[in-house]
């Protein structure tokens, strides 16, 4: 009968093993040479060499987490990507990417502010002012530029009042302007955010609009919690009604309705051109509105 030996521990010397022996050998440097030298230029020049591999080795574990981070970082993009792919057709994931995986930017709080009153120039006509507020947070560790756009209908007339970053109001509002071939008022201008950086943008404009008509307000890119609230100031007389342009159950749609004011609130996460819309006409001659298609 033949003994076998007990197992034979492995030598195999391991990463951490070779970050210890690294650690040991600069504390060695740094301390051991006050002990066992007599003070002058070897004591001096040991003791920093430990300092200067301890600060080197400190350096190369941040690298090599940074490294390991990223790298499934990357990794999970991919098989996310790879299932998407498998999942929905190529126009419909080219979209799915276009405007969603590699948009870099999210919306928060996004508030939306209508104030409805009458528009003393022309009869049957009434004025909408607007205040729109959100925070912005790049979602990426680089710094990046947020595409601050917003659009108003002109068809009657239009006016962006202000628009402000974290607090300090755009000059020279007109230079970022222009209007279109829709007939509606054009604001864009890029905004420098740092990585994993956030900003706070206000807007504040007005439109001349129908006194019976659909306001449209949709996400032009993704953004989370959206609450619209409507003023009607002055003798106005009107029947609101406000809906989400979203997925969302009827149940979760938060809103509440008063004779003169009106709220429509989303809690979820809002993709690209989902909203809410919110229609109005005088109370007189609501009858005369067209039954919406089913």
């Amino acid at each position: 009968m033949t003994m076998s030996s007990p197992p034979q521990a492995s030598s195999k010397i391991t990463y951490w093993d070779k970050v210890i022996s690294f650690f040991i050998l600069s504390l060695s440097l740094i301390i051991l040479p006050e002990f066992l030298l007599n003070e002058g230029t070897i004591q001096e020049i040991l003791t920093q060499l430990g300092r200067t591999l301890l600060i080197v080795l400190i350096l190369l574990l941040s690298i090599q987490r940074f490294a390991q981070t990223s790298f499934l970082e990357e990794v999970k993009k991919d098989v996310f990507e790879a299932v998407l792919k498998k999942i929905f057709p190529e126009s419909v994931y080219n979209i799915l990417k276009a405007q969603i995986l590699e948009f870099v930017f999210i919306r928060r709080d996004f508030d939306v502010t209508l104030t409805i009153e009458p528009y003393e120039q022309e009869k049957g006509l009434v004025k909408v002012n607007v205040f729109v507020s959100y925070k912005v947070k790049n979602l990426s560790r680089t710094k990046k530029y947020y595409p601050i756009t917003t659009y108003y209908d002109s068809f009657y007339k239009a006016e962006i009042k202000y628009i402000k970053i974290n607090g300090v109001e755009i000059q020279d509002l007109k230079n970022y302007i222009k209007p279109n071939r829709t007939l509606s008022l054009v604001f864009q201008k890029e905004h420098e955010i740092e990585g994993e950086g956030e900003a706070e943008i206000e807007i504040s404009a007005y439109q001349v609009m129908s006194e019976k008509a659909i306001f449209p307000w949709s996400s032009i890119y993704p953004s989370e919690d959206l609450t619209l609230r409507v003023f009607i100031k002055g003798n106005l007389k009107l029947k609101l009604e406000v809906d989400p342009t979203h997925p969302i159950p009827e149940d979760r749609f938060r809103k509440k309705e008063y004779e003169d004011y009106y709220e429509g609130r989303i809690e979820e996460g809002l993709l690209p051109y989902q909203g809410i819309e919110v229609r109005w006409s005088p109370m007189n001659r609501c009858t005369e509105q067209s039954q919406e298609p089913q």
